[in-house]
């Protein structure tokens, strides 16, 4: 919801900023520099009909793109993109005898990209970049837009919070190993981890860990919930009855079981993004 307030405040004020160069017959002089480059003898009147259309949709697309789109590069692959492609019309309408007048939409690319480039190099605009390194999809869907969209900043250089962390884990792992073949062994304790992981994240969990044995999930952090506790004990008697399920199929197929323990713990733990450059990720500890 931030990002599109933001493209549409950004738009309307490109818009009006174009619209209003547009009329002052700015762009004229332009128009009659590039008819005498491609050799025509008289300056046809752009189309108000085409021109405020074009430069208006591609104000907000522009914006829109450069704001949420994470990657620098493909920011300005797109914005490059629209910009050629704009050239590209008026060559090749020229040679249908058209001629078409880009620079109030080259205008318009232009600024759209710089003024959200500008956003998005901020505190708020690149918070989506962020949460993408720390967070990306250890957390539903839901989770991540409400982080997004949440006015509190992101404390990643550490903080003490009370939060709940619920562990399952495999406790005969090693008798799966010995009498399933590599293959086997890990498709059934990846339905495991799947089931589980994917289970808690979308019951509002933050995936935490996810290794060969166990899963560990935190509730209350990154997104706030004072009701952390009950709501991973409601997730962990929940993720109970859906991991026998899971078993009935395994058994079924392989005819081997895992034996799942869930652990919780609910306390006063320190979140922040620990690790390096190369494999940093918010975590928990204490």
């Amino acid at each position: 919801m931030r990002y599109l307030k933001v493209t549409i405040f950004l738009g309307l004020a490109i818009c009006l900023l174009v619209a209003g160069l547009y009329e002052t017959g700015l762009f004229h002089r332009l128009d009659v520099g590039l008819a005498r480059f491609l050799g025509k003898a008289a300056v046809p009147a752009p189309s108000r009909a085409i021109q405020y259309p074009l430069f208006i949709a591609l104000a907000f697309t522009i914006v829109w793109t450069s704001i949420d789109i994470p990657r620098l590069t493909h920011k300005i692959i797109i914005a490059a993109g629209a910009l050629l492609q704009l050239l590209t019309t008026v060559w090749v309408l020229n040679l249908h005898g058209v001629f078409f007048s880009p620079f109030a939409s080259l205008l318009a690319v232009s600024v759209a990209f710089l003024g959200a480039f500008a956003y998005s190099r901020g505190e708020a605009g690149g918070r989506k970049r962020v949460l993408a390194q720390v967070v990306g999809d250890r957390v539903s869907k839901k989770t991540f837009l409400a982080l997004l969209d949440s006015d509190k900043p992101l404390n990643l250089e550490g903080e003490r919070r009370e939060i709940t962390v619920v562990v399952c884990e495999i406790f005969n792992h090693d008798e799966l190993e010995a009498s399933l073949s590599a293959p086997d062994y890990v498709a059934l304790t990846n339905s495991f981890r799947s089931n589980a992981a994917d289970f808690l994240v979308e019951r509002g969990g933050y995936l935490d860990e996810c290794d060969g044995e166990s899963v560990r999930l935190v509730f209350g952090a990154p997104l706030h919930d004072e009701q952390h506790a009950a709501t991973a004990c409601q997730a962990a008697l929940a993720l109970a009855e859906r991991l026998d399920d899971v078993n009935r199929e395994c058994h079924t197929i392989w005819k081997q079981m895992f034996d799942f323990r869930i652990g919780i713990n609910s306390g006063e733990m320190v979140v922040a993004a620990y690790g390096s450059r190369r494999l940093g990720t918010l975590s928990v500890a204490g």
